[in-house]
């Protein structure tokens, strides 16, 4: 299928060059910053006088279709590490934090959410 073409207004349009080996990106991605922990520190009259938070991470979900040439169920436990390559041609290791396998009558889809702390390094 050729790529989409825009008129009006350039946007960010569609998945780029994200790819996963095996997989078909089906319904774009989720991508979130986070903590896992904050400080809230008071004053003498309940206002909030500073935060510290600690423990940054990234989130990343979405679905996929299934695209490996294999009738297996595929499904990532929880605390697997999986590599993927960014749309900059990067290679990262995430954790796994869910992972669910839906099959049908049609293809395969896995619906998966990976975590990666600024603090870890993890090996796939």
């Amino acid at each position: 299928m050729a790529a989409p073409a825009q008129a009006g207004d350039a946007v960010v349009d569609g998945f780029g060059s994200f790819a996963w080996s095996g997989y078909v990106g089906e319904d774009g991605l989720n991508w979130t910053t986070g903590y896992n922990a904050e400080e809230v520190t008071k004053d003498q009259n309940g206002a909030t006088l500073s935060k510290i938070r600690m423990d940054q991470y990234e989130e990343l979900s979405g679905s996929v279709i299934i695209d490996d040439g294999t009738s297996e169920v595929i499904h990532f436990a929880p605390g697997a590490v999986v590599s993927i390559t960014t749309p900059d041609g990067q290679s990262e290791s995430w954790e796994v934090q869910s992972s669910t396998t839906v099959m049908s009558a049609g293809a395969m889809k896995l619906n998966i959410t990976l975590r990666k702390e600024v603090s870890m390094t993890y090996s796939a």
